[in-house]
This record gives structure tokens, sequence and C-alpha cells, in this order.
């Protein structure tokens, strides 16, 4: 149904960083736009919907991401040209590949 089209961008989440030896970092993860309109052609997930992120490391400390934890600190966004915070509303869901 056209009349729900969503559209996503802004997207901004900020990540906690924490291995077991207590070294920690804070990052933010940006996200290209999402929604039907964008077709999903730049994310080659199949899914217009779904995206990933990579951050890069500047300490070698966090590098082992076995033993590394994250808290999501913040998560924003613009949808449908409004500013959310995706925590209060729990539109986020977060899946963590090993």
């Amino acid at each position: 149904n056209t009349n729900k089209l969503i559209h996503v961008a802004n997207l901004r989440v900020e990540l906690i960083l924490k291995n077991d030896a207590g070294v920690s970092d804070e990052r933010i993860v940006a996200f290209p736009p999402l929604g039907l309109n964008t077709l999903g052609a730049e994310q080659g997930m199949g899914d217009s919907f779904k995206s990933m992120g990579y951050l890069l490391m500047k300490n070698g400390d966090l590098c082992d991401y076995h033993k590394l934890t994250f808290t999501v600190k913040s998560a924003t966004a613009t949808i449908n040209g409004k500013k959310v915070d995706l925590l209060k509303t729990d539109n986020l869901h977060i899946i963590q590949n090993r």
C-alpha cells in the first residue's frame, strides 16, 4: 500500500564499545537512507529496510571482536521528515554477527 511508504534518513547510532580488560570507546555509526524509495540499491542486502555499518578501529585493544561488547547509547533518525529517538520508540533492532 503506497500510502504507508517510509523514508528513514540521518540514521545515527552511538555505541559504547568495551573489551574484557575494561578498555572502552564511544563511536557513532552513520547509515545511508533506508526505505522503499531507495530500493535498497546501495545496500546489496535485498531488503531496503536493512543496513549495516562498519567501524574503523583506531584502538588496537578493541580489535578482537570476540572479546568486545557494545551498548547502544543513543539512536536517532529522521523518519518521514520528523526526528525520532529510536530507543524511546523501540524501532531499532540490532543483529550482531560474529
